[in-house]
């Protein structure tokens, strides 16, 4: 009984996770900016797996680093849990 309680409780959890959260990854800029994984409240058109360049693509736009600045800050403002270093694979994914 309380294996499967536990198992509920994580279902419910990454559920949340899943539903409430982005992962976002924000390559290094050539203005010397570091990349970035993030996991952020979601807001706007954010997808579970995101980045800016993504966004911009998803718009139809030409994937540029002043794209990418201006779809974030056209987002809705929301939190930042965690900051991670950046992670080229997951990058990669949003792209796909």
């Amino acid at each position: 009984m309380r294996l499967i309680l536990v198992f509920l409780v994580a279902a419910g959890l990454g559920a949340a996770f899943v539903t409430f959260c982005t992962v976002l990854v924000t390559p290094a800029a050539e203005t010397g900016t570091v990349g970035k994984t993030e996991i952020v409240e979601r807001r706007g058109r954010l997808r579970f797996l995101d980045s800016p360049e993504a966004l911009c693509r998803r718009s139809g736009m030409v994937a540029s680093t002043g794209c990418g600045r201006a779809a974030m800050a056209a987002q809705p403002p929301g939190r930042t849990y965690l900051t991670l270093p950046y992670v080229d694979f997951l990058y990669q994914q949003t792209l796909n």
